[in-house]
């Protein structure tokens, strides 16, 4: 079985070592010349947690994380406008969690996937024609690349349902993909299996990134206390536990990725083009 993924970035490596290891023959293509040298922070947690442990990356992600002592959104001048100690995620967490910048990360699922798939920088994909029995990756020079399943996974630009929503979601979801394509009877079923479970998860996540998104817009000037943000829509349960019993302490989480994306066909799994926006933060 053959399998073409577009993008190398986390969730795309992650995918490639996943399947490379289960004998899959996978090619990465990346539009990018090289490997990115530079970075956000990413804070890793949860499902992704999870699936890093299941494959065996974790102690190496582990080694490269960052101390952060303080979650702190600040202004155009550089001022702290509200703040937190990041200790109270870790232990809403149970200490299952770590920052890490996003380049160690990839450099991690590089080296997990290296020798069981093919990386191939500065070539890009421009389009996918589906086929009986598959589907074809078309590249800007024209060359056409067989496949059983091709997946967008391109983490840093997509907005789907395996790039875009994230390191953490990312890495579990294509970990996700990959235990079906083990397990299922057809790529068909696998896929559609993935959909089943991971879409409501996809969809909640979005939900709270549009229910959460008005509390924290760059214009809001004001210090809310931690018990009323706790109480705002759009708090996942990790900030509400890191935010709890903290009167007189704040926090702006930045907003998850604006949500897009329908589902996809059976044999090509995820697209989407949609940019994730940015917040300015100091670590």
């Amino acid at each position: 079985m053959r399998a073409v993924v577009c993008g190398a970035g986390v969730t795309g490596l992650a995918l490639a070592g996943c399947l490379g290891r289960q004998g899959w023959d996978v090619v990465v293509l990346e539009r990018a010349p090289d490997p990115r040298e530079q970075g956000c922070m990413l804070d890793f947690f949860g499902p992704g947690w999870d699936a890093a442990e299941a494959m065996g990356v974790l102690p190496a992600v582990l080694e490269l994380g960052c101390t952060v002592e303080r979650l702190s959104s600040v202004d155009d001048r550089g001022r702290d406008r509200a703040g937190l100690p990041f200790a109270r995620f870790a232990r809403a967490l149970d200490g299952r969690l770590v920052s890490v910048l996003r380049p160690d990360l990839e450099r991690v699922l590089r080296e997990h996937a290296r020798d069981v798939a093919e990386l191939r920088f500065g070539q890009r994909v421009v389009g996918v024609r589906q086929r009986p029995g598959g589907a074809d990756a078309v590249l800007d020079d024209g060359t056409v690349l067989g496949a059983d399943l091709v997946v967008g996974a391109d983490s840093a630009q997509a907005v789907s349902l395996l790039g875009g929503q994230g390191a953490s979601p990312g890495i579990a979801g294509a970990w996700l993909l990959a235990e079906r394509l083990a397990r299922a009877a057809s790529v068909e079923d696998a896929v559609a299996g993935c959909e089943r479970v991971w879409r409501p998860v996809v969809t909640e996540k979005q939900r709270l990134a549009r229910g959460g998104a008005q509390w924290f817009l760059p214009s809001s000037r004001a210090r809310r206390p931690a018990r009323r943000l706790a109480a705002l829509p759009g708090l996942d349960g990790v900030v509400t536990r890191g935010l709890v019993g903290a009167p007189g302490e704040t926090s702006t989480p930045s907003p998850p990725p604006e949500p897009s994306g329908a589902p996809e066909p059976a044999r090509v799994a995820g697209s989407g083009h949609e940019k994730a926006p940015h917040r300015r933060f100091r670590w």
